[in-house]
């Protein structure tokens, strides 16, 4: 661990704060005569993440087929296999996220989280690669209060990995990156990037899926006793 003390911890938004509403798709398959239950599309719902994350180390990725790759993998989990009846579904899905917002259920731990690392004292802020709607969406979901700076990759024309996003979130916090921890559940967005720039990754990764080569946590929760055990370590 560094001999500086952290001072700063910033956040991914969705998977991290913020994660998918899991009723919006029900309802949606349950349109296209389909029956699914949530704790199904919870399981199905790690390996879509774990593809996206693998789909999105490639060079050669199309940022544009990120949803279709996240939802048709959580449907095959689910038994919908029929390509077609997929992306019609996922059609839906975007209409209804930009009516609504699929990721938008803040749990418990996100609010009490942040408020107790902006009650320690920690500069806190938010790294999304998003669609310019992300603050909006944090202040639905109340956590916008606890926060010192939102960065938006849409407003700021740069997206995870690129070692830019994370400048920004920098010179924002007023840090150093080593005094700096960035959380994420994205290997190739989030630790990748944060790395580049001297910041702290941890890896939020509930279903215990990854063997990274950094620190790894299951629950948003667990960031706070860890940073405080890293302080103190280095007094």
């Amino acid at each position: 661990m560094n001999d500086r003390k952290i001072r700063a911890v910033f956040f991914d938004a969705g998977n991290t704060l913020l994660f998918l509403d899991f009723a919006q798709i029900i309802d949606e398959l349950a349109e296209s005569g389909k029956e699914s239950d949530e704790s199904g599309l919870r399981a199905a719902e790690i390996e879509a993440r774990r593809r996206v994350d693998e789909y999105m180390s490639r060079d050669d990725r199309d940022d544009n087929m990120i949803w279709e790759i996240y939802f048709t993998t959580m449907f095959a989990g689910v038994g919908i296999g029929d390509r077609e009846l997929a992306l019609e579904i996922i059609r839906r899905l975007r209409a209804r996220d930009r009516l609504h917002n699929l990721w938008r259920h803040a749990p418990p731990e996100s609010s009490e989280t942040l408020a107790r690392l902006k009650n320690n004292g920690y500069t806190l802020g938010v790294i999304s690669n998003a669609d310019g709607r992300v603050a909006g969406f944090l202040e639905e979901a109340g956590l916008s209060r606890y926060l010192d700076f939102i960065i938006d990759s849409k407003i700021v024309g740069v997206e995870k990995p690129d070692p830019a996003i994370f400048q920004i979130a920098l010179e924002k916090a007023g840090h150093p990156p080593e005094a700096c921890v960035h959380v994420g559940d994205i290997i190739s967005a989030d630790v990748v990037g944060a790395r580049s720039v001297g910041v702290l990754p941890v890896l939020l990764d509930p279903a215990d899926i990854y063997s990274p080569d950094c620190v790894k946590i299951k629950c948003v929760s667990e960031i706070v006793p860890l940073i405080e055990k890293w302080n103190n370590e280095s007094e």
